[in-house]
């Protein structure tokens, strides 16, 4: 595929956050837009953070706020505004080394990382014409509440998962993505060695000092996952399944409908944590 640009259609968010350094770091130069959504937390507070991450990298990063709410009009309850502090992110913002103006126009960009809600997926979908698209979204697992951002606007989700027309198509789920982490320790461990490192640090760090994890919960690395498996889809196994969304934004196998590439398993997880932490911090390459 020839990579005119990237899109990264997000709701920043720590592991989205963590996604989007990696992101830069595995495609130097390359030019990316970051659009900003609701989700996790409030579109305000995501649009703050995408905004700030902007301003602290390199003229390869552009920013665009995108949807606010999701296309039935009905905004959602966010789901941790309250968790994790100021902007969802304890007030921890990268030092900013430019500034940085909202764009207004989308990229034409030829691959896009959804990893936040559907909504502003769709509308760029819509308007563009990418030739992939990797998603961090649903569980297959059958258990609990559908997955978040599947669940914010199953209609958005539906038309994406089930309808949408691409050369390419890569969709890690919820239930497979737990399966990646950083415990305590190895956060604790992460080497200061420039003012986007320490920043890092310090914002997952403040999730275990402040109690968002309890006793012997690990930092699960849900978006970077995804980010990963794009560029090394051998570390996982594979189906190639239709999908169908319920009106509850459940994700589920299909026996008919357009088929797509699932994250069903991976080959050695703990190997896949250890690789993302040492792209990010040690600048190792693929």
């Amino acid at each position: 595929m020839q990579d005119n640009g990237i899109t990264v259609i997000s709701d920043p968010g720590v592991d989205d956050l963590v996604a989007l350094a990696l992101i830069d770091v595995l495609t130097p130069g390359v030019p990316k837009q970051l659009v900003s959504t609701y989700g996790n937390i409030r579109a305000e507070d995501t649009a703050t953070n995408a905004q700030a991450f902007v301003a602290a990298m390199g003229e390869d990063w552009t920013y665009r706020r995108g949807a606010d709410m999701p296309n039935s009009g009905l905004q959602p309850k966010a789901w941790r505004d309250g968790s994790k502090g100021k902007n969802g992110v304890w007030g921890i913002q990268p030092p900013a080394v430019r500034t940085c103006l909202p764009a207004t126009d989308v990229a034409n960009s030829s691959l896009v990382f959804s990893l936040a809600t559907m909504t502003e997926t769709l509308a760029v979908l819509n308007s563009t014409k990418p030739a992939g698209l990797c998603v961090m979204a649903g569980d297959f697992s059958l258990q609990g509440l559908p997955e978040l951002n599947a669940r914010m606007d199953p209609a958005a989700t539906k038309a994406v998962l089930e309808n949408g027309r691409l050369d390419q198509f890569r969709l890690a789920g919820g239930d497979v993505c737990e399966a990646v982490y950083w415990d305590e320790a190895t956060v604790r461990s992460i080497p200061e060695n420039n003012a986007n490192c320490t920043w890092i640090k310090r914002l997952l760090i403040a999730g275990f000092d402040n109690g968002t994890y309890t006793a012997g919960e690990p930092f699960v690395l849900y978006d970077p996952l995804a980010v990963y498996l794009w560029y090394k889809p051998g570390a996982a196994i594979w189906t190639k399944q239709a999908i169908s969304v319920d009106a509850n934004g459940r994700t589920r196998y299909a026996e008919l409908g357009r088929e797509r590439l699932v994250a069903q398993t991976l080959k050695q997880p703990e190997a896949i944590s250890r690789e993302i932490y040492d792209l990010i911090f040690m600048r190792t390459s693929l």
